[in-house]
């Protein structure tokens, strides 16, 4: 520890790790999901659904076992139809209900929820705009939840006392691979250990960065 107490560490150390030597995780396309070049957000590609048995996934993995702590989910979305039924945007479960973390657009109404265990947690109360990229963030910091659009919090803070089990990460659909969502999906960030946002922001101006509580990133590049 030198005179400004800074703390310098030589030789082997343990118990320490960067977001690079966690290791990948493998994304599995299913139905027609598929990369776009044509209309992404950043980088030369995203992820293309239509809104009908496509969906991208990735196992069950301890990272995704959010517990009582922080956590934050992210991504840039691009709808392209105004759904009859939900659109489901990350699922994490495995049956319901289950004290997992799922965001979607609420069908008769169009508008962005989160919901966990079969209930309502937060009403946006707000519609995408079509053939819009819109930055989409749902951020738990203590025992406050709440749901960021492009930077501006929409819906109420929710009470958050949930204790998230682990489960599989479904872009894209239901977890049931139905009420699929219909457009583009780009620069999925998941977090764990940090809440990201806890106040309004300016949504990400590039890519949003890799670092020590990131537990899943895309591009889709």
């Amino acid at each position: 520890k030198d005179a400004d107490g800074k703390i310098y560490l030589t030789g082997k150390v343990e118990g320490l790790e960067t977001a690079y030597e966690r290791g990948s995780k493998t994304i599995t396309a299913y139905g027609n999901a598929k990369l776009s070049t044509s209309v992404k957000k950043w980088g030369t590609a995203s992820l293309a659904l239509d809104g009908v048995g496509d969906y991208a996934f990735v196992q069950s993995n301890a990272d995704f076992a959010f517990g009582t702590g922080a956590w934050c989910l992210e991504a840039w979305v691009y709808n392209t139809a105004t759904p009859g039924t939900n659109q489901i945007i990350f699922d994490f479960r495995t049956t319901d209900p289950q004290y997992a973390p799922t965001i979607y657009i609420d069908g008769p109404t169009n508008q962005l929820r989160f919901s966990s265990n079969g209930t309502v947690l937060i009403d946006t109360g707000f519609s995408l705009t079509l053939n819009t990229w819109h930055h989409i963030a749902v951020a738990k910091s203590g025992t406050s939840t709440k749901f960021f659009v492009d930077g501006t919090q929409r819906g109420s803070t929710y009470t958050d006392n949930n204790t998230y089990v682990q489960g599989p990460l479904t872009l894209g659909s239901r977890y049931t691979a139905t009420f699929g969502f219909n457009g583009y999906i780009d620069d999925v960030r998941i977090s764990k250990g940090a809440a990201r946002y806890t106040a309004n922001f300016t949504a990400p101006v590039s890519v949003v960065p890799n670092d020590i509580y990131t537990v899943f990133l895309s591009r889709f590049d």
